[in-house]
């Protein structure tokens, strides 16, 4: 009788729990966060005009938060309850002096059992559509596969938030599927999307991202001549 075919046999050990070292590219590092880069992250994610930032982000931006210091709390309660830490992203590398943060990065739902690790994020406005962006997934996604032994990078994202679903599709996370009403957020139930990226997907993901952030993709105005989708496709 034919031995029935149990799946693919997965490595042994468990995956390693990220660590607090900064990672630096082309145009951002990503730093731990900490007190010193409060004042950016005010303006950035927390001075009137920003609560769109937090519409679709499960935690809840307490109407207290209106000054630096109290921004300063709210972080550092957000990083203590989070399994992980916080990566500020900056606007430039470290070695920049005029670097500042501009949104946070993060680890959420770390399954070093199961090789298994979710990204989670807080971006302002001067980060979203940027080549600093771009380089904080391609950072992550580097150390997690390379330095870590993950097998699975996820993205979960609102169904409802269409531009978080369309910037994992870009960054060559795989869709899924939906879990339906899997939680509630904010009084609301939420249909979550699933996308991921698999651990052999990753040198073709990989290719995309350097190919895409060479300084020879852009031209002298700023402008991509390749889009990532492209440039993982070619």
């Amino acid at each position: 009788m034919p031995q029935q075919y149990l799946g693919e046999e997965a490595p042994e050990g468990e995956a390693l729990r990220p660590t607090a070292e900064p990672l630096h590219g082309k145009y951002t590092s990503l730093v731990p966060y900490d007190s010193s880069h409060v004042d950016s992250l005010y303006r950035e994610l927390f001075r009137p005009g920003t609560e769109h930032i937090w519409t679709w982000i499960p935690a809840q931006i307490p109407s207290e938060v209106t000054q630096t210091g109290a921004a300063l709390d709210y972080l550092l309660s957000l990083s203590s309850s989070s399994e992980s830490f916080f990566y500020a992203v900056l606007s430039a590398p470290a070695s920049d002096p005029s670097a500042e943060a501009l949104g946070l990065i993060t680890h959420v739902n770390v399954a070093p059992e199961h090789r298994r690790i979710e990204v989670g994020v807080i971006f302002g406005s001067q980060l979203k559509q940027t080549r600093m962006a771009t380089e904080a997934f391609y950072l992550m996604m580097q150390n997690t596969f390379e330095n870590y032994g993950y097998t699975r990078f996820e993205w979960r994202a609102n169904e409802l938030n269409t531009a978080s679903v369309a910037a994992a599709k870009r960054l060559g996370f795989q869709y899924e599927g939906i879990l339906r009403n899997n939680l509630i957020v904010k009084g609301r139930y939420r249909n979550t999307v699933c996308c991921s990226v698999l651990k052999e997907e990753w040198p073709r993901v990989r290719g995309g991202f350097q190919k895409w952030l060479s300084p020879d993709n852009f031209d002298e105005s700023g402008k991509q001549k390749l889009s990532l989708k492209e440039c993982r496709e070619t």
